[in-house]
Order: C-alpha cells, then structure tokens, then sequence
C-alpha cells in the first residue's frame, strides 16, 4: 500500500465483489481495519460499500469505530 493509503483488511462472512468496478458490498457484520506504524483504526458495522475507485467506504446499520494511537 501506498503511504498515503494504509493497507485496508476487511473481515466479513460474505462480500460480493464488482471487480471491474473496484466495488465491494456486504450485507452482514463487517469489521474494516486500517493502519499500523501510524495508528490503527477498527470499525464494526451491521453492512458495508466499499468503492476501491473512489476510496469510500460507507458503513450501515449499527457502527463502532475504535482508534488506537501508534506505538512509540
């Protein structure tokens, strides 16, 4: 991943994918989780879109973001 673009792990049990589109939805729990060196940040959520393209990721239903600061 590109400094400015942290890698990106999503976690769910179903995603489906519009790869020539760069486009990622899941109708059930997801975690998103990005960062490491600079900070980590985790978030929950009952549904996720996730446009690779764009670099939005937009989270539905209930939500929980988590952040940790980085380790010095």
């Amino acid at each position: 991943a590109e400094p400015e673009h942290p890698p990106l792990l999503i976690r769910t049990e179903a995603l489906t994918a519009w790869p020539d589109d760069d486009r990622f939805v899941s109708d059930v729990p997801t975690e998103v989780e990005q960062g490491a060196a600079q900070g980590r940040r985790l978030t929950q959520a009952d549904q996720m879109v996730f446009d690779n393209v764009k670099r939005e990721v937009e989270f539905k239903g209930q939500v929980r973001t988590l952040f940790s600061a980085r380790a010095h």
